[in-house]
Order: structure tokens, then C-alpha cells, then sequence
């Protein structure tokens, strides 16, 4: 069933002026507006969000709340100010926030909203096979290789638990036989001894929290959760059921939603600053809706300053979000990647909303199979289809390449999965980079370089080779250190596909090591080629050459290692003359 009919059209509801500064009448009345404009079903009945001024005292919230008649229900964790609160019978949301928003005290005030997860059941029959990581036209006749490529991904990397995805959706079932070894386990919580061991004011958080119910038991309630964690991350090749983009890493479950199908606002702030807080690298955020808000937009902002990268659903309305925008995959953050879905035909899916400024990259959500709760369905897995499934591949391959390329920061990763996309027609209108993702070309594209060899033919040069495996770089670095020297500096910058060059620059009888790496725009490789040692022969006396040869680091002087051979060569002959 789709979720084309629930299409919130509600714009932000907050305060934007300072302390004894007026409010600009424009401002206010388009807030006004938003307000008004707000469907009822677009909010939690009775609920609203206050954020009250860095500074301001307990006091006075509590004597503002007093005279709304409004009742705490929480403050939300990790964010200074902001409080969840129940307005009492007779007073509208619309009423309270317009009220809030008066007082000077307030920085902002908005409903709490309800996201849905971007998530389509197809009407076909069940897939059993994963076509978005290898497509060979198993579902529906599909186009063989509109996939991410993802078994020849798989040879350079699997993941790492190194690496934490936080998913934040209705829960996971984190017992899940397909699930269960890749859920993140909190360190520094010791499990069910009541206590809170790491200080963080939740008690007993091993493997989460379920900020929808505020518990300590993040269960996958609906399905949805468990779903998109099965995309990110299924253990690989153990035999049973799928394999996740990652066969390793560790997935935070974060419950923002219930077996409902929505997720509040509130929840989700609240998550948000628990995996940017606990070590998350990757957010995903399969769930969405059409309105503004400041605190998510904060809470996000926030992450981004942690280092945290976001992954967001584009939404299945077919709508064009540069035109209509949809949150939270429309904020303008850095680190925001937002992602349209593709179909098995390599087309764009027929519900996936789109955005040519405002989407960033499509990938595979179309017929999609992954885990299921198996206290649901039994079977323990399932096929649906979505934005929200599209996301996922998309976060998987972010944790992916956290893994192979750890000298990079978020921003180097979001433009690695955004400049090595599959380029294709068909996307050139409809998403930012008229790609969809590819596994292989992101995590190839700056493979480190291997079996670098140093050869000295003559006492005027040195020749390298070395193998050049990157499929994206923009050049080559040589570097060189020569006898006596404490470092390395540049030699020269080649072109790509380099995989040789002549070093004129040498002395005789002088000591040279080398070492070469790739690099592009973005970039260079995660490390350096293998070092290669060589010494340059002294000048030759009779007319005749030399040649010193080293290739690894650890290996020796070939010519050195040819010298019993021709000792044993010469004796065979002294005896054969005998």
C-alpha cells in the first residue's frame, strides 16, 4: 500500500527573532500562514514542541507553560531548551504556538509532526533475489546490470564493525538470525542491571533506545525499521537468507515510531542527538514529510558538526521536491545526501519523488528484499519497495566506504558516492548528479597502488613501475627520499592510468626509496604503494652497464642474489674444459 495519500503539506512553525528584538512583520505573518495552512492529522493532537532560549530560566519556562496551562511531558536528551509538552483541553495546537511564540523567551515553537516511513508495498508477486546488488534480469525482465555492483564492491571490501549506521525508524528486530551479529552493543553499558553505566540518563541503553515509547527496548513493532536495517547491513555470506550492503558493521537501532506506521517529531530529534553523541557515522533516515522544522534541522546540523553523515529519503509522491520540498532530505546541510529510488530497468521508480537541484543521486528501491521481523512473518524476510528502501544502499555504501577510505571525512565520502555514479539519460532531469549509485566505482576509485619495482639500468636513472589499480583517480604522486634523508617530498605529479616513470634526477652510487599513490579531486588513496629501495650503479670504467633492481621494501639487491648462480655457471664450465 502506498503512501501517496498521506502527503503532509505543512510549512515551518518557529520564532526567528532575537531577545528585545521585534519580529518582522513579513516574517511573522508567513509563519502565521504556515499555521494556518497546517492540515489537522499533520500533528500530534495536543502535543507541541518549545525551545526556549539559551539562558532562560526554569522559572520562567515553567511560568509560561503555567499560564498556557501546557504540562511537561519531557525535555528531550541532548538538546539544551527543547521540551515536549501536552496542552490542556480547549487550547488548539495553532492557538498554543502562536501563544509560545510571543514570548521573548522562546526561540521557536511547532507542532510535533508525524513523518511516515518512504516505504511501497509492491502488488506483484514475492522476489527472492536481490537485483539492486546484482542484476542479471532475475525480477521482471529486468535491464542485467542496472545494480550497484556489489559482488565486484565486495572484493575490495565487506565492511568493517568498526563502522555504526544508526537507523532511525520504527525499531529493528535486533534478534534477527540475518540481523543479530551486526547490531552495535553500547560498551560502556553493563545489560539489565538497572544502572546507568555510561552516564548518558538512559538506563540500560545496550542497544539503543526507543524514543517513540521512552524504553530501553527498540523492537521493530511494524516491520519497516527492520527492513531498511536488513539492506544496510544482513550478514554476508554465512548461508542464510540475504546480504547487506555491508556483511559487516554495526547498526544502532533508534525507535522513533510504533506499530502506528508514523514517527514524531520529538522522537526523532531526540535520536538523532543520541547517534551523533554515542559514535555514529552514518544516519539513515528512511521516513518523511513535506514541512520545515527547526529543531530537526538543529538536530542534523548538529550531527554534521559530529561528523555524522545523513542519508535521506527523497519521499513516494512522484513529487518534484525543488518545487515542493520535502523534509528532512530537503534541509540545506552538507551533510545531507538525498536520495531518489530506481527501478530494476534502470529507470526512475514510477512513485519516487525527484528534484534535479534538490536530490542528490538515485539508487535501487524498486521490488526490494530484505529482513523481516520474524515475530511478524515467520519467513523472516520480505520484498517492498520505496524511497525508504533506496536509502539504505545508499547509507550501506556510505558505511562501506568509511571502511576502505578512513582517511576521509564525511564530505569526502558524500562526493565519492556522488561523483562515481552510473551516469544515464534517463536521471539527467531528475536527480543532481543524473546517476545511480555504483558500489564498485566509489570504492575503486582511488584503490591504493600495488608491486611498485625500482630499477637502476645505468648510473643516470632510475625506472618505477608499479600496478595502477584505481579506476577514478586524477593523477599519480611519486614520491622520494634519498639516502640520509628523514622524509619523503614530491618527485612529480602524473596523469591517471600512469604506471611508469623515468627519475633522471639521481646521482651514482646514491640510495633512493619510492613510494607512489593516487589521488583525484576529492582525494588520494587510503595509503601509500609498497616502498621501493634502490641503489644507482657508479659510472662504468670499461664501456660496459650495470643495473641495481629492488622492488619491495623488504626485498634485497636482485644482483646481489644473482652472483651464486653465475659463480655455479663458471665452475660448470672450468670442469667441462678439464
Amino acid at each position: 500500500m502506498r503512501r501517496t495519500g498521506l502527503v503532509i503539506m505543512i510549512s515551518l512553525v518557529f520564532i526567528l527573532f532575537s531577545r528585545g528584538t521585534p519580529f518582522g512583520s513579513e516574517v511573522k505573518q508567513r509563519v502565521l500562514d504556515a499555521v494556518d495552512a497546517a492540515p489537522e492529522g499533520s500533528y500530534m493532537p495536543a502535543e507541541v514542541l518549545v525551545k526556549f532560549r539559551a539562558g532562560t530560566k526554569g522559572a520562567q519556562a515553567e511560568g509560561l507553560h503555567r499560564v498556557i496551562g501546557a504540562e511537561v511531558l519531557r525535555s528531550a536528551m541532548g538538546v539544551e531548551g527543547l521540551q515536549l509538552v501536552r496542552l490542556p483541553e480547549g487550547v488548539s495546537v495553532k492557538e498554543a504556538v502562536r501563544r509560545y511564540m510571543e514570548d521573548p523567551a522562546v526561540e521557536y515553537a511547532e507542532p510535533n509532526y508525524i513523518y511516515w516511513p518512504e516505504v511501497t508495498f509492491p502488488d506483484d508477486t514475492y522476489f527472492s533475489q536481490q537485483w539492486s546488488l546484482h542484476n542479471e534480469g532475475q525480477t521482471m525482465n529486468g535491464v542485467p546490470d542496472a545494480d550497484m555492483d556489489m559482488p565486484e564492491a565486495w572484493d575490495i571490501t565487506t565492511g568493517s564493525r568498526d563502522i555504526i549506521v544508526a537507523v532511525i525508524d520504527t525499531g529493528v528486530d535486533y534478534s534477527h538470525p540475518d540481523l543479530g551479529p551486526n547490531i552495535w552493543i553500547n560498551p560502556n553499558e553493563i545489560p539489565d542491571n538497572g544502572i546507568d553505566d555510561d552516564n548518558n540518563n538512559l538506563i540500560d541503553d545496550v542497544v539503543g533506545w526507543d524514543y517513540f515509547d521512552n524504553d530501553n527496548d527498540p523492537s521493530d513493532e511494524l516491520y519497516h525499521g527492520t527492513h531498511v536495517a536488513g539492506i544496510i547491513g544482513a550478514l554476508g555470506n554465512n548461508s542464510t537468507g540475504i546480504a547487506g550492503v555491508n556483511w559487516q558493521v554495526r547498526i544502532m537501532v533508534l525507535k522513533a515510531g510504533g506499530s502506528e506506521g508514523y514517527l514524531t517529531l520529538d522522537a526523532i530529534v531526540q535520536a538523532i542527538y543520541y547517534a551523533a553523541n554515542m559514535g555514529a557515522r552514518v544516519i539513515n533516515a528512511s521516513y518523511g514529510s513535506y514541512q520545515f522544522s527547526q529543531s530537526e534541522y538543529d538536530a542534523i546540523s548538529y550531527a554534521n558538526s559530529r561528523g555524522v553523515l545523513f542519508v535521506a529519503a527523497a519521499g513516494n509522491d512522484t513529487n518534484d521536491n525543488d518545487l515542493y520540498p520535502h523534509y528532512p532530505s530537503n534541509y540545506d546541510l552538507p551533510n545531507i545526501i538525498s536520495v531518489a529510488a530506481s527501478d530494476q530497468d534502470d529507470m526512475m521508480a514510477a512513485f519516487s519523488n525527484y528534484g534535479r537541484t534538490t536530490v542528490d543521486v538515485a539508487a535501487p528501491g524498486n521490488h526490494t528484499l530484505s529482513t523481516w521481523p520474524i515475530y511478524v512473518s515467520p519467513l523472516g524476510y520480505e520484498t517492498i519497495e520505496g524511497t525508504s528502501m533506496a536509502s539504505p544502499h545508499v547509507a550501506g555504501l556510505a558505511a562501506l566506504l568509511m571502511d576502505y577510505y578512513r582517511n576521509f571525512d564525511i564530505q569526502q565520502i558524500k562526493a565519492t558516492i556522488e561523483t562515481f555514479v552510473d551516469r544515464l539519460p534517463q536521471f539527467q532531469e531528475y536527480v543532481a548528479t543524473s546517476g545511480r549509485v555504483n558500489a564498485y566505482k566509489a570504492v575503486s576509485s582511488l584503490l591504493t597502488p600495488t608491486s611498485l619495482v625500482a630499477v637502476a639500468p645505468d648510473h643516470t636513472m632510475v625506472d618505477l613501475s608499479w600496478q595502477d589499480n584505481a579506476t577514478g583517480e586524477d593523477g599519480y604522486r611519486v614520491e622520494r627520499r634519498a639516502e640520509g634523508e628523514a622524509s619523503f617530498s614530491l618527485l612529480v605529479n602524473l596523469p591517471a592510468d600512469t604506471q611508469t616513470y623515468r627519475d633522471t634526477s639521481v646521482e651514482p652510487q646514491k640510495t633512493y626509496t619510492y613510494r607512489v599513490i593516487a589521488f583525484n579531486s576529492i582525494g588520494e588513496s587510503p595509503s601509500y604503494s609498497n616502498e621501493a629501495t634502490v641503489t644507482v650503479p657508479a659510472p662504468s670504467t670499461n664501456g660496459g652497464g650495470g643495473c641495481s633492481v629492488v622492488s619491495r621494501k623488504e626485498g634485497g639487491d636482485i644482483g646481489l642474489l644473482l652472483v651464486p648462480a653465475v659463480l655455479f655457471l663458471l665452475k660448470g664450465v672450468s670442469r667441462r674444459r678439464n
